[in-house]
């Protein structure tokens, strides 16, 4: 278990640290990586990560009250069951997207978020919820998205190449010019009226 006694850090390396159910509040984060750190079922309140990245952490059933990302990457990251929702946002969205990749992402919640150009790729994203999020330009490619909720969203230039297991309802949802490859793609039908003969 490590203690964070300074409210601010920049350009620090954290490397096999434990924080798991610690409650860190108001503490700011520029420049930082984090590695192979537990984040698990810790608090982190009003706490602003800023182009850091993460890799090979589990933060699995950390909450995030009124925590801010800006440009933050996360790489083969355990992230199950986190509620993104409850993070703080801009009113306008991110300026600068932060980045999933081979994460796990199961059962997490990003409800009503914008999240344009946000990457996801090659993740595990199994039961989580994406209802009403901005997903515009996002990219998806090869991640598995078996039993996630797509309602509402908007789809808008977003990439599914290679992804996995979606199910997306055309009616309820936003695609234009969004881009999917066979054989997933067919997926997209189980929405429509139609008869699909082999």
């Amino acid at each position: 278990m490590m203690d964070l006694n300074q409210s601010e850090y920049n350009d620090e390396t954290f490397h096999g640290a434990s924080f798991d159910q610690q409650e860190l509040g108001d503490r700011a984060f520029y420049d930082c990586a984090f590695q192979d750190c537990t984040f698990r079922e810790a608090v982190l309140r009003r706490c602003v990560f800023h182009d850091c990245t993460f890799t090979d952490c589990d933060l699995s059933l950390a909450q995030i009250p009124e925590t801010g990302f800006q440009g933050v990457e996360f790489v083969r990251c355990k992230l199950v069951g986190v509620d993104w929702a409850a993070a703080h946002w801009p009113k306008f969205g991110i300026k600068r997207p932060f980045t999933f990749h081979q994460c796990v992402l199961n059962y997490s919640f990003f409800p009503g978020l914008k999240l344009p150009k946000l990457r996801m790729t090659e993740c595990t994203a199994k039961e989580a919820d994406f209802s009403d999020v901005d997903f515009t330009g996002a990219v998806f490619t090869g991640t598995d998205f078996s039993g996630s909720r797509f309602v509402n969203c908007d789809l808008t230039g977003a990439d599914f190449n290679d992804a996995t297991h979606y199910a997306i309802d055309v009616k309820q949802n936003w695609l234009k010019k969004t881009k999917f490859a066979l054989p997933e793609a067919v997926a997209l039908l189980k929405g429509l009226d139609i008869v699909l003969r082999e």
